[in-house]
């Protein structure tokens, strides 16, 4: 069965919230697509489904518009859209040189036939050159069923002009010619300076593209260095990284010692040494005055930086319910909005005893105003600039639902070991059993625990492994998820059923652990692993795992947001309690399984609590899951990551308070620029219906209410800082 791909579209003539709604229902119709959406921020389509881009493009085609499919990889750079913008520039300039004389004479009610033959000639160049697109783009979509902004302005403008002409033909003098002139100028001004504001909202993604390295120097196998284009390198490529150079993509250290700037991936302004054995990122620098050798471990398209740009790119092309909702009313505005100037047009010529020209112009101005650009622009602009700016301070947030969610969040549940502790756990203390000699456990603990990655087992290999024979091997594994490991170890001929955990493990398999050790394990603060052989506890280690630095931190920013901690572990309550004391966390929960986390995760939410999950691990993902908002430490299993809507890449959990912070801010964002837009609408369709604005000043208010809901926008990505304070919810 065809696996669903994504595919990313660049959408030609879309210039209002409707033409949005109408592309991605034109999409979603498609056999084979599972999900449209369409962004008209970015003027970008994604696609979800068995389907063939050809396929795609040609429903949008058939829709009334273009769709060119994205080809390149995350770090590739995007075509500019200053082509597009030098267009809109152009005409712009072109509509402002041919409106001016016509403003001039029509203000100044010159009648004479020279006059108005004047402003005929120019108003038809600027319908016909710069107002072409309105026209076109009009008809186009009115022959496949459609009606947009375009619409709107076309007939506004064309019953303007064509007035106008047919007033001039017949001898009258009330001409109009400088109402569709200005409406054209404004609109074409507007749409300029919304795509010259809306180009700063996705600045963070292209600065982050923007790292991306070139080339790098290939070592051949004689030892020879060779420039190549960073995308032919394989994973086991070996590559040099000279002083002052970017390292060209993620891989192992295998030669050389250097000093690693790691700024634009940690957030730390402290380089870190990086010697053979160590693990390094594209992008980054090496500041010191070694050079490094450099396996390459994984494909261009998924290093760090790749992952990081596609999360970012991901969420900016995802939609938040509130948007949904915006589109829904958008989608059926535009045909409203005509029934309304219609009925305005009917009631000033019925109801009035003015004429068939002063009845016109209301409906135009209605026409005119009434452009749902501003409704469509509130949301997406808003998701841009509050995913990018999450961007900026290395936070990823996969989704624009999950930027919405995270803005309510009343309760966290931290994991503990990788979470709030570093996750690099060491043995403080072990005890043996006489039961056996030492080295039979040695080697029974250590080969259990080469079945498991999590950071328990490692701390107990890395303590026996050296005083192992190694001269075993292992069979019918099994990693319990919380638990620890079971397993069969052959040695010397021997078959020993091991099993390697907690004391829930320990008490699963009904086997007692020795008094002394039991109160020894109490009086301890950190955490204990049993070892059990053939049925009898036969090792204790003692396990102390530092707390992550940023972790005080963290949870006293998330108290003053007033919202409720609470810590979820498979540890021991002892060793729980320690940590949770430290962090200055009250409510812990110790002793639970996987699936215990998301219980009690499903506990506070029926409380009426909306819950974030903080993990790294394997075990984490159905707690992230089940949360209203997971949030995963970067470094962790990809499980983790693919389980959670935000991603902080480096563990620094202060990020935490950050990322509801960014949240409450978009979402404050968003409303204003709703609340705007909706107000807007509202108080300017009935002035313009009751003759109180005149068409020219409508359009001049339309691409106003653009233009500000943009420039709202991008107060988000323009240095707002997100302290506890600011992120306190109004």
């Amino acid at each position: 069965m065809t696996q669903p791909a994504r595919n990313d579209f660049q959408i030609q003539g879309m210039h209002c919230a409707a033409c949005a709604g109408r592309i991605e229902k034109a999409i979603a119709a498609v056999p084979g697509v599972t999900e449209a959406v369409v962004n008209f921020a970015t003027h970008r389509a994604t696609v979800t489904g068995t389907v063939s881009p050809i396929a795609v493009a040609a429903a949008v085609n058939n829709a009334g518009y273009q769709a060119t499919p994205v080809m390149s990889t995350p770090l590739q750079q995007r075509p500019s859209p200053e082509v597009e913008l030098a267009e809109q520039r152009r005409d712009l300039v072109t509509a402002a040189v041919l409106s001016v004389p016509v403003v001039v004479l029509g203000m100044a009610h010159i009648t004479a036939l020279w006059s108005g033959v004047t402003q005929l000639l120019l108003t038809s160049a600027l319908v016909v050159i710069p107002g072409r697109g309105f026209f076109v783009r009009a008809i186009k979509l009115i022959r496949h069923g459609g009606v947009s902004m375009d619409t709107l302005v076309a007939v506004g403008v064309g019953a303007a002009y064509t007035l106008s002409v047919v007033t001039l033909a017949t001898g009258g003098h009330e001409w109009y010619f400088e109402t569709a002139a200005v409406i054209v100028t404004l609109i074409l001004l507007g749409q300029y300076l919304e795509a010259k504001a809306r180009r700063g909202t996705s600045a963070a993604i292209d600065k982050l593209r923007g790292l991306a390295v070139t080339t790098a120097r290939l070592i051949n196998a004689d030892g020879s260095e060779r420039d190549v284009d960073v995308k032919d390198l394989r994973p086991g490529d070996v590559f040099a990284v000279r002083s002052g150079e970017k390292i060209a993509t993620d891989g192992d250290v295998v030669g050389g010692e250097s000093t690693i700037d790691e700024s634009m991936l940690t957030g730390e302004s402290r380089p870190t040494v990086k010697r053979q054995g160590d693990a390094v990122y594209g992008a980054t620098t090496n500041v010191g005055q070694g050079s490094l050798r450099v396996r390459t471990s994984v494909a261009v398209g998924e290093t760090m930086l790749a992952r990081i740009v596609s999360f970012v790119e991901a969420a900016q092309g995802s939609k938040a319910e509130i948007q949904k909702l915006a589109d829904r009313i958008a989608s059926v505005f535009v045909p409203i909005v005509i029934g309304i100037a219609a009925v305005t047009f009917v009631g000033w010529l019925v109801f009035t005893d003015v004429g068939l020209t002063a009845a016109l112009f209301p409906a135009v101005a209605v026409l005119v105003i009434a452009c749902p650009c501003a409704l469509g622009l509130a949301t997406p602009t808003a998701i841009l600039a509050g995913t990018g700016r999450a961007a900026a301070n290395l936070i990823l947030i996969r989704s624009a639902a999950g930027l919405e969610h995270t803005h309510g969040v009343t309760a966290v549940v931290f994991d503990k070991t990788g979470t709030l502790t570093e996750g690099h756990p060491k043995v403080t203390t072990s005890l043996l059993s006489q039961d056996l000699p030492a080295a039979i456990i040695y080697d029974l603990v250590t080969a259990a625990e080469s079945v498991s990655l999590h950071p328990m087992a490692v701390a107990v290999r890395a303590h026996t492994a050296p005083l192992s024979t190694g001269k075993y091997s292992i069979k019918n594994s099994q990693e319990l998820a919380g638990l620890g490991v079971k397993t069969q170890v052959v040695l010397a001929g021997d078959t020993y059923q091991v099993a390697v955990g907690s004391a829930k493990l320990i008490e699963q398999e009904r086997l007692l652990v020795p008094d002394p050790w039991r109160e020894r394990a109490s009086a301890l603060q950190g955490s204990v692993v049993y070892a059990a052989a053939n049925g009898k506890v036969v090792a204790m280690f003692a396990i102390d795992d530092p707390i992550r630095g940023s972790s005080g931190d963290a949870v006293a920013h998330l108290k003053a947001l007033g919202i409720r901690l609470v810590m979820a572990t498979g540890d021991r309550i002892e060793a729980a309690q320690s940590v949770a004391k430290k962090v200055g966390i009250d409510d812990v929960r110790a002793g639970v399984s996987p699936l215990d986390k998301a219980t009690i995760v499903a506990e506070l939410q029926s409380a009426g609590s909306v819950v974030a999950v903080v993990g790294d691990g394997i075990n984490d993902a159905p707690a992230l899951a089940a949360a209203d908002v997971g949030i995963a430490i970067g470094g962790g299993a990809d499980i983790a990551m693919d389980a959670a809507a935000i991603v902080i890449p480096h563990g620094d959990l202060s990020k935490v308070a950050a990322a509801i912070g960014i949240s409450r801010q978009t979402m404050s964002v968003i409303k204003q620029n709703l609340g705007w837009a909706f107000v807007y609408n509202v108080l300017a369709i009935p002035l313009a219906a009751a003759g109180k604005l005149s068409p020219m000043i409508a359009a001049a208010a339309m691409a106003v209410s653009s233009v500000s809901v943009v420039l709202n926008s991008l107060r988000l990505s323009r240095g707002v800082t997100f302290s506890s304070a600011s992120a306190r919810r109004k």
